[in-house]
């Protein structure tokens, strides 16, 4: 179990919550991703999850490589400041690129807006406590797909099944499969004692929370 819940931990670890929201908005409707053409949507793609996912994740192994922090687990709060600066400046200047950017959809920035104040919150509030960032990432994920699924009015998910068949399921029950895998990431890390339940809670409330400020604020 300790394997499994390590193995959950690091798949759905924060620094890849830009890549599961651009998959879910691909299930949704690839038509979402299509900005202007396949040429300019790649570029912006690929410029947001290496500058989301590659750079962050290399500045914090070169953090762990000058002995800045002792482990990229980060298990001490103290180590956690370093990092989330770094990739906070990251998500910020992501986002003012693409809000900047008249090819990119509005919901983009929104959700790169959530995740930036998400981060600042997780950065605030580790001062004092060792909140759960996975918390925080899947709270942010959730929160960010159930409003965009109001405002965008999405009937159903198209899940490909075998050669030449698709499964159909509406949204609510996407929905309720990002809170059930919320619960078990939450589950993994108590699992692993790398937090308590308030951790938990806290880092849940702080990612919905995020993501609500930033869709009432942009849109």
């Amino acid at each position: 179990m300790r394997l499994a819940a390590s193995f959950f931990s690091y798949l759905f670890h924060p620094l890849f919550l830009a890549a599961y929201f651009l998959l879910l908005v691909y299930w949704v409707n690839p038509v979402f991703l299509d900005f202007s053409d396949r040429h300019s949507s790649f570029l912006i793609i690929f410029s947001l999850l290496t500058s989301t996912i590659l750079f962050p994740g290399v500045a914090i192994f070169l953090m762990k490589g000058l002995k800045l922090i002792d482990s990229i687990q980060m298990r001490d709060k103290k180590e956690r400041v370093g990092p989330l600066i770094v990739t906070g400046l990251f998500y910020i200047w992501v986002f003012l690129n693409l809000k900047n950017n008249s090819l990119v959809p509005e919901y983009l920035s929104f959700f790169m807006l959530g995740a930036s104040i998400a981060l600042f919150f997780g950065f605030f509030f580790t001062l004092f406590l060792k909140v759960s960032l996975h918390t925080i990432g899947m709270g942010a994920l959730t929160t960010a797909f159930f409003l965009m699924k109001n405002r965008y009015a999405f009937e159903d998910v198209v899940l490909p099944w075998g050669y030449s068949h698709s499964l159909i399921l509406d949204t609510n029950v996407v929905l309720i499969f990002l809170l059930l895998i919320s619960g078990w990431v939450a589950t993994c890390r108590l699992w692993l004692k790398a937090h308590t339940l308030k951790q938990i809670y806290s880092g849940f409330l702080m990612g919905t929370v995020a993501m609500t400020i930033a869709y009432f604020v942009y849109l």
